[in-house]
């Protein structure tokens, strides 16, 4: 179960890149690639509801199930992050399902749809990662993947002012984050972020800790 359990968090993502690869390749109007949004709005629906069904079945000890799933310094799964899993997998789901008609005739429909299948895999990135350097990369990629979703319309100035304050603004929060984790990495002398949480805990002092929280503040 725990193996199943894994290999469905990898369901979305690695349909959301085959779906937005396509989307990247193609141009025109109504592209070819509009018909594959049925079918990966029920797989994210699926693999999100098989997720939360297997863990809500651990919690009833109907199945034998970890609380936390972890392969050190790549994934950690629990509740929080599960959760935090099936909320992007849904609320992708109803993105592109809404653009589908919305953009319906646009030349950039496919530009829209492969951009945000990217954006939607590093934010799932940021939340089932116990990697220091994979959430500071999912981070990064996330406001590259947004500022290209602002320039939709490339040509508006609208668009082009707030695609310029979100690339400052961001590559700020950006600078702030790796700070964070370099600090982190320094201090515990891993890049595991399950294993900086445990040492956190059973740290007896939080001064040292100080800086790195308010990096991750200004983040």
């Amino acid at each position: 179960m725990n193996y199943l359990a894994l290999a469905l968090t990898f369901i979305a993502p690695a349909s959301l890149l085959l779906f937005s690869g396509a989307n990247l390749a193609t141009t025109g109007l109504r592209p070819w690639t509009t018909r594959l949004i049925s079918p990966l709005v029920m797989l994210l629906i699926t693999s999100a509801a098989m997720v939360i069904l297997l863990f809500g079945l651990q919690g009833l000890h109907v199945i034998e199930l970890n609380q936390i799933l972890l392969v050190p310094g790549l994934i950690r799964l629990d509740i929080i992050s599960v959760s935090l899993f099936s909320l992007i997998c849904f609320l992708a789901a109803v993105i592109l399902a809404f653009s589908r008609n919305y953009l319906d005739g646009e030349s950039r429909q496919g530009f829209f749809l492969g951009w945000m299948g990217l954006t939607s895999i590093c934010v799932l990135g940021l939340v089932i990662t116990d990697n220091l350097v994979v959430f500071a990369l999912c981070w990064v990629c996330t406001s590259l993947c947004i500022n290209k979703l602002l320039l939709f319309y490339p040509t508006r100035r609208t668009a082009i002012r707030a695609a310029k304050k979100e690339f400052l603004f961001s590559r700020l929060s950006d600078a702030a984050l790796i700070a964070a984790l370099v600090l982190l990495w320094t201090r515990f002398d891993t890049l595991s972020i399950s294993l900086i949480s445990d040492k956190i805990s059973a740290s007896e002092t939080q001064a040292s800790l100080f800086w790195a929280a308010g990096f991750l503040a200004i983040a």
